[in-house]
């Protein structure tokens, strides 16, 4: 996609860029009240600037959907970071650089207002790929829509994360209009790899003059769309999980058996399927139902919740709609029928196994009468907060030693894994080295020829199962998300 295919307006008389930020720069004390300072905060004058600026916000925000950073198709790249450093200075942060890396540029910015306290604030300015016939107004438009929430703007980033964050930046702005200035110091990191994993966030955060900063400070804020729209509570989250994403690749050319292309369905008869292998491996890695990981070892050092964490579960369920929840997700039930905040608890406590897609074979109209030839899945796992830092690198290496290893048993493939950087601390990333060579060594050592079945050894599954899985490639990368 090239900045050339970006849909045009079909609306009229439309604010143009300069003037929008035009508009954000002429933000001045003229709006303020007297009596609007630090000291002695007056929430009536600065709820005015806040409506006075309601459509200024907007108009910056539909902009900002205009013109996106897509990473994975290297879309606006030099352009988002630049762009998102404009932001930064027209919201009132004094400083505001481009932090390159070896992929995607980060963009530091810095707003000191004197205060004994510093919070560092997550920004991204990438957004993900998007399918234009799944939305029902083009998503590089911005329209305003009236639906079921009233007047909203629809567009790829308007959720997540480019409203949240023009809403921060609002009010930052609408502070320094009403000549207030916000009781900490802030800084901002940002990057624009966010959607594809963030494989070079790690040197925007170890970057010689951001490093030091960010040890100094209270904790890191992340803007997101916490606001209930039944009952409008709002949730802050206070802690993240990490995510292990891995493609698998079920191939009969490279495993050895099986087909090396698409062959009549009959032969099934006489030949293995890589899309049975691929199916047994999956179904290895989860309970019957596919709601508990059945890995060895994928709750070592899972933190169980605090007496405080359940309080705050239990407040947040009190405070949000279980019926909007489910009506916004489409679900009837949650896992075993758990009530609200049972089920918020174990959002926030349990680590999962997830399969994002499948894809194999013919996908058309019809049949086909074909035995294919490979197949793959998108695999998510995710892990909780864990006991100790120090613990979390060799945990990860060992438990996902063992998922690759059960999948990847193969007399003939080879495992391979391509690490991409996660974006949380070092110390809970796991040793991929030793991985690729567990796996390495576990391919093929478990094999019963007679059968050509494996001898597992996890607790919670039958010890016999599918041996030569055929599972040629195995990628992954890292990545962050929130919980609440």
């Amino acid at each position: 996609m090239d900045r050339d295919d970006i849909p045009q307006l079909d609306q009229v008389a439309q604010p143009t860029r300069r003037g929008l930020w035009a508009g954000a720069a002429a933000l001045t004390p003229l709006l303020a009240v007297t009596d609007a300072d630090a000291a002695t905060p007056n929430r009536g004058a600065l709820r005015r600037i806040v409506d006075q600026q309601k459509e200024e916000n907007v108009a910056l925000l539909q902009d900002w959907i205009r013109n996106p950073t897509i990473a994975a198709e290297g879309l606006n790249v030099p352009e988002g970071a630049e762009y998102m450093a404009r932001l930064a200075r027209e919201a009132g942060f004094q400083t505001a650089e481009i932090i390159s890396t070896d992929g995607s540029p980060g963009v530091w910015a810095t707003l000191d207002v004197g205060a004994p306290k510093t919070l560092a604030v997550y920004f991204m300015y990438d957004v993900k790929q998007f399918n234009p016939a799944e939305w029902s107004s083009p998503p590089l438009e911005a329209r305003l829509v009236n639906n079921e929430l009233g007047r909203v703007v629809v567009g790829r980033g308007a959720v997540n994360q480019k409203g949240p964050e023009i809403a921060f930046l609002g009010a930052l702005r609408a502070l320094r209009a009403a000549g207030r200035q916000p009781p900490v110091n802030v800084v901002l990191i940002c990057e624009g790899e966010e959607e594809i994993g963030s494989p070079h966030f790690h040197q925007i955060a170890q970057n010689a003059n951001v490093l030091p900063r960010l040890q100094s400070t209270l904790g890191v804020f992340i803007p997101s769309a916490w606001q209930d729209p039944t009952t409008g509570g709002v949730n802050v989250n206070l802690g993240a999980k990490g995510v292990i994403e891995c493609e698998l690749v079920a191939s009969g050319e490279s495993w050895g058996r099986g087909p090396t292309r698409d062959i009549h369905s009959s032969t099934k008869a006489m030949i293995d399927a890589p899309l049975w292998r691929l199916v047994r491996a999956l179904d290895t890695l989860t309970s019957e139902d596919g709601n508990t990981p059945a890995i060895d070892g994928w709750f070592e050092n899972v933190r169980p919740l605090t007496t405080r964490e359940r309080e705050l579960i239990q407040q947040a369920a009190r405070n949000t709609s279980e019926a909007d929840y489910k009506q916004r997700n489409g679900v009837s039930h949650f896992i075993d029928d758990l009530p609200w905040a049972q089920a918020l608890e174990r959002l926030a406590s349990q680590p999962t196994v997830n399969i994002e897609g499948l894809v194999g074979g013919y996908t058309g109209p019809g049949g086909m009468t074909i035995l294919p030839i490979a197949a793959s899945p998108s695999s998510t796992c995710v892990w909780c907060q864990t006991k100790r830092a120090r613990n979390a690198n060799p945990s990860c290496a060992r438990i996902w030693t063992r998922a690759v290893s059960t999948m990847c048993r193969s007399t003939s493939a080879a495992a391979m894994i391509r690490r991409r950087r996660r974006k949380t601390a070092p110390s809970c990333r796991p040793n991929w080295r030793r991985i690729v060579l567990a796996a390495r060594a576990q391919r093929s050592t478990r094999v019963s020829p007679a059968h050509g079945r494996a001898r597992c050894s996890r607790r919670r599954r039958s010890a016999s199962r599918p041996a030569s899985l055929g599972l040629a490639t195995a990628t992954a990368h890292t990545r962050r998300t929130n919980t609440s």
